[in-house]
């Protein structure tokens, strides 16, 4: 999951040793990276993470990361087993530098930021501006893309659910240690976990 660039299970925040004490490690400039294809599920993920990490105690070593990429994200088709739609996240309007959909021989491409911005200009030749036709393409591939999804899940119960397992003997909490870590965005019921 794209989320393991930007929070690592390990970071080193301070070293302390009894002779020296206590020690900010070397700041190291941070690698920038371009994260091309993102589907609009994992951008919601990161949306939350942004959300959780700029909170109350705000996580420098993630924004380091965070504002050291570029976002691309990248339309698709769900395959048999998808159900973002069911969990709101088959569509995006924020949290990505560009974004394409595919419009059959050629994409349109929507602006997030202002490095989306920058991208644009920066290869301008490649772009024109949207036209009737774009749009009327765009209009039918989200609804080819609607119509999909095979996989309809019910979240209403969800969080009763959650709040009568949450002593439950199962362990189904300590089981989700796995998930949660590693997947954007996880979903449970008594009988199983559900992690895209």
């Amino acid at each position: 999951p794209l989320k393991k660039y930007f929070f690592k299970p390990i970071d080193t925040m301070f070293n302390f040793s009894a002779e020296k004490g206590y020690e900010l490690p070397m700041e190291e400039p941070e690698q920038r990276n371009v994260f091309f294809g993102v589907h609009p599920c994992d951008i919601h993920g990161l949306n939350i993470l942004d959300l959780v990490f700029s909170g109350r105690y705000v996580d420098n070593y993630y924004f380091a990361r965070r504002n050291n990429a570029a976002i691309i994200g990248l339309d698709c088709i769900p395959d048999e087993f998808c159900f973002c739609r069911s969990t709101g996240t088959d569509f995006v309007d924020s949290g990505f530098d560009l974004f394409l959909s595919d419009i059959d021989e050629s994409y349109l491409v929507r602006v997030g930021t202002s490095l989306g911005d920058d991208m644009v200009k920066a290869a301008e030749s490649l772009f024109h501006d949207i036209e009737k036709q774009d749009r009327e393409k765009y209009k039918g591939k989200s609804i080819e893309k609607r119509k999909s999804f095979q996989i309809q899940i019910q979240l209403q119960d969800l969080p009763g659910i959650m709040d009568l397992e949450y002593d439950s003997p199962s362990g189904l909490f300590i089981s989700w240690a796995t998930p949660a870590a590693s997947c954007p965005r996880v979903a449970s019921r008594s009988d199983f976990i559900i992690c895209c």
